[in-house]
């Protein structure tokens, strides 16, 4: 089974760099942000696989939102 990660805030800083460094090591990322845009444009930047990640707008401070995030990320 392949190894699955969800980040949460992953448009800049830390999640970024979480997603950067689990990306290295093997890991498919679900990444969640407010601004997919930044997200979209860093992973290309990054030259990331697109079989390897999907981008999921959520706000963290939204309970909903998170949720409907990670309902989308395992469908």
């Amino acid at each position: 089974m392949a190894k699955l990660l969800f980040i949460t805030g992953a448009s800049s800083g830390l999640g970024q760099a979480l997603a950067w460094r689990f990306y290295q090591d093997g890991y498919s990322l679900a990444l969640a942000a407010r601004r997919t845009e930044d997200v979209e444009v860093w992973a290309t930047l990054h030259g990331l696989a697109a079989d390897r990640y999907r981008v999921y707008r959520a706000d963290v401070s939204m309970i909903d939102s998170i949720v409907a995030a990670g309902k989308a990320c395992l469908s």
